[in-house]
């Protein structure tokens, strides 16, 4: 779906911790996090049947100080991936 809204993401993580997460860069230089709730949090590879929300996200330059944009735990994909997306766009409309 971030696709359809041509934003540009990249898959992240720390295989050996077992944390992944999408990556999309913002204008100030810094960076929009998603990952999975639930018992799939720091998690974007699970079965879709297991989805239990979305946490997203958004960094400032020094990687410190975040702002959390949206944070659910619908279990409806789809739903929540658009209001996700919905989200990310917003912040990277208002900068």
């Amino acid at each position: 779906m971030l696709e359809d809204e041509d934003i540009e993401a990249t898959a992240g993580g720390h295989p050996g911790s077992g944390c992944y997460w999408v990556s999309i860069g913002t204008p100030d230089g810094g960076e929009i996090l998603i990952s999975g709730q639930g018992r799939h949090e720091a998690e974007v590879y699970y079965p879709l049947t297991e989805h239990a929300g979305w946490l997203v996200c958004r960094y400032d330059e020094s990687g410190l100080e975040f702002t959390i944009l949206h944070d659910s735990h619908d279990p409806d994909l789809a739903a929540d991936t658009a209001a996700a997306v919905e989200a990310v766009r917003a912040s990277l409309a208002t900068g």
